[in-house]
């Protein structure tokens, strides 16, 4: 290495400093012999007066740059951006594999909440025996405004209305219906009172003989009918006879 001077060596060709000599002149940071050195050339050269000048005037010494507006881009560049917030941030989320991944899933399971919360069709139960295509049928009919009419599994009943019931069966066998109050109490509703199942022929549309009064307690009932190959008793049921039950919203 040469012990030259590096702002000698970046002097413009007629002997005048370099930029970046002028550079450290007018930011301060020339060092003081070569600042004197500098200074007492610049006095004595138009050009390089020229030159400190346009420095001193800064971005103004340019017509075409508009300085307001290029510091203010200066200023937006070093500002840091901020920090997006946690909703912004889950947006994003949601357009990645993963987040649509989730959303896929949480449809999945909403869809299968909303099947296992479906009310209960008319004819079926969640109890064991839930009724199968073919099973026994149970029509419950109510009295109202004067006449009979057919009910649905799930409708509003009241105390003092009296029903009826009409049954199906593929197969002739033994039956009986059963009734659960609100409390889960459960009493025979057909034959009433009955211990114990009494025969049943095959056939459709078949209509039982009597009827059962409504009571004036409230809340969620619920009828089953009960269709086993052999005899049985209320108390003994055996869990794989067919059957099929009917709900009743009961109100005083």
């Amino acid at each position: 290495m040469t012990g030259n001077n590096l702002t000698d060596g970046l002097r413009d060709g007629d002997g005048c400093p370099s930029e970046l000599t002028l550079d450290d002149l007018h930011l301060g940071t020339l060092p003081a012999p070569e600042k004197a050195r500098v200074e007492t050339h610049a006095a004595g050269c138009e050009h390089c007066t020229a030159r400190l000048a346009t420095r001193s005037q800064g971005f103004a010494a340019f017509e075409s740059v508009d300085a307001d507006a290029l510091f203010n881009r200066i200023a937006d560049a070093a500002t840091p951006e901020p920090e997006p917030s946690l909703f912004t941030r889950f947006l994003d989320w949601l357009m990645t594999p993963q987040g649509l991944g989730a959303v896929a899933l949480a449809a999945a399971c909403l869809v299968a909440v909303n099947v296992l919360n479906a009310p209960t069709p008319a004819g079926v139960t969640d109890d064991p025996g839930i009724r199968a295509k073919g099973g026994p049928g149970l029509h419950v009919f109510v009295h109202r405004d004067g006449r009979a009419q057919e009910a649905v599994s799930g409708d509003t009943f009241h105390a003092g209305e009296v029903l009826r019931f009409v049954v199906d069966a593929k197969t002739a066998g033994h039956g009986l219906i059963l009734y659960q109050d609100s409390k889960g109490a459960q009493s025979t509703a057909w034959p009433l009172g009955a211990e114990a199942s009494v025969p049943v022929a095959a056939g459709d549309k078949q209509e039982l003989e009597g009827g059962v009064e409504l009571d004036q307690s409230a809340g969620r009932e619920r009828l089953t009918f009960v269709l086993c190959p052999q005899p049985f008793t209320v108390d003994q049921i055996p869990p794989t006879c067919p059957r099929t039950a009917f709900e009743l919203e009961k109100s005083p």
